[in-house]
């Protein structure tokens, strides 16, 4: 099997059900739903005893995990996979069968989801869900909600962004690859004020990228899950935003977790998320592929620096939403 295939075959989704401590209604206030592109669940058990007790451990611990998930159609990619996840239906229904669709009119690739009917806020690029003949969970929520709840997707990319929103959804937000804002289409409608001030504020990425340098997270000799790992001199890797490729770059690091977890927390914080009479719904999607220089290297010390970060950013939605009432599925 291909080697990409086989690591988005191993997605993990954690639907986290967050309710008042209070009440502890029976209907939470918030679901949380986070999903990890190009997760592998060899990799979770070779770094396991590296992770702490909020992140992967508990979701492992109190979820419910299904081993030897799998889609059952061919070529997955990014598109494909996050359709066939929040919609429950195969690409020959939900119509998202790749990342690209061919423009016979120009005659070139372009992105499935690609929509000039529509600007975009904080890109130059075009989008829309329109292309997704399925409904997403959040779609029926808020169909079941009759539009009470409100619906939000984060993402580093567009696809994971906007299909894991669906087409009723109040916004799907990704990192743009030419100025690293978070991005979205006027097909939402609005951009809230908070993402606005993120965006033109301090907090932001681009405002924050000559301080960035990815290093170990912990002492080499503690990233020895992989005995035949000889690189004794850490990685060092810094972002130059001059470089046209810096933003892609940056989103098969660590940091784009961390960003994504920004972000969230703008939404927990101002969304007035739990204050409804129906659930509110925040998809949130994080990364853990290889970094874009070691595409060819299967087991290096960032790919372990990679999950013990992720274990952390996966952890700290609890220390930030309160009280998780139960924590749904786990797929291997």
């Amino acid at each position: 099997m291909d080697k990409k295939v086989r690591k988005i075959l191993s997605s993990l989704i954690a639907i986290l059900a967050v309710t008042n401590m209070e009440a502890q209604q029976q209907v939470p206030k918030l679901v949380v739903c986070i999903t990890v592109d190009q997760l592998r669940g060899d990799y979770i058990e070779y770094f396991y005893n590296t992770f702490g007790e909020r992140g992967f451990k508990r979701l492992f611990n109190e979820g419910k995990v299904y081993q030897n998930i799998r889609f059952d159609f061919s070529n997955v990619d990014e598109a494909s996979a996050f359709a066939t996840l929040f919609t429950g239906s195969n690409p020959c229904f939900n119509g998202i069968s790749s990342n690209y669709k061919y423009d016979f009119t120009n005659e070139k690739e372009i992105s499935i989801l690609w929509d000039a009917s529509y600007l975009g806020n904080y890109t130059r690029e075009n989008y829309s869900p329109k292309a997704l003949f399925s409904s997403t969970i959040g779609d029926e929520l808020k169909i079941a909600s009759k539009g009470r709840s409100d619906v939000y997707a984060i993402a580093p990319n567009v696809e994971a962004a906007i299909l894991s929103a669906g087409h009723a959804a109040n916004g799907a937000f990704w990192i743009d690859n030419l100025n690293g804002k978070w991005a979205t289409t006027t097909y939402y409608k609005s951009v809230p004020w908070y993402v606005e001030r993120y965006n033109s504020g301090n907090e932001s990425l681009s405002a924050r990228l000559d301080k960035m340098v990815w290093t170990p997270s912990l002492p080499l000799e503690k990233l020895n899950a992989f005995p035949y790992t000889l690189d004794e001199i850490p990685f060092k890797y810094t972002f130059n935003e001059r470089d046209v490729a810096c933003y892609p770059r940056l989103k098969t690091t660590p940091f784009v977790n961390k960003e994504v977890n920004r972000l969230a927390m703008q939404f927990l914080e101002y969304a007035g998320f739990g204050t409804r009479t129906s659930p509110d719904m925040l998809s949130v999607t994080y990364y853990a592929g290889n970094f874009v220089g070691n595409m060819n290297k299967e087991y290096t010390h960032e790919i372990q620096d990679t999950y013990c970060q992720l274990d952390k950013d996966i952890g700290c939605h609890r220390q930030k939403s309160g009280s998780f009432q139960n924590i749904g599925r786990i797929h291997r």
